[in-house]
């Protein structure tokens, strides 16, 4: 009569782990909502401003960042302009419009697409396999 109880507690699992698979599967095919929010540069924009898939604009630098104008995180400082400093931003805070290129990475960040980093000259950046590349340009 063990047996049975065992090989109950296996088909319990089995139809539990079928039924999660399945769960899964729904879930990857469920559309995701798209932002419809594009940034401009004929918009002017007041600091702080969030837009879903761009961030935080920082009017004094005309673009936009991860963080908010001015977060302040210990044993880093404060951040504004991309950048961590050690105090707050003293400057004005008026409105802006963002420039051409900031409107640029903003817009194309969107739906997980990143623009590829542009590299310098001359230099070759692998992702697998690139130390046998490297030494074959070598040779």
């Amino acid at each position: 009569m063990k047996r049975s109880s065992a090989v109950r507690l296996t088909l319990t699992g089995t139809v539990a782990a079928s039924l999660t698979a399945a769960g899964c599967q729904q879930s990857e095919t469920t559309p995701v909502p798209v932002p419809t929010t594009l940034v401009s540069t004929n918009q002017v924009y007041t600091n702080n401003t969030f837009v879903a898939g761009s961030g935080y604009y920082h009017a004094p630098f005309r673009a936009w960042y991860s963080h908010p104008f001015n977060t302040y995180w210990p044993n880093r400082g404060y951040f504004y302009g991309g950048q961590w400093w050690a105090t707050p931003y003293q400057g004005a805070l008026d409105p802006s419009r963002p420039t051409p290129s900031a409107v640029l990475r903003a817009n194309g960040t969107r739906d997980g697409y990143a623009p590829a980093p542009v590299s310098e000259p001359g230099i070759v950046r692998g992702g697998f396999g690139s130390s046998h590349a490297s030494e074959s340009a070598g040779s």
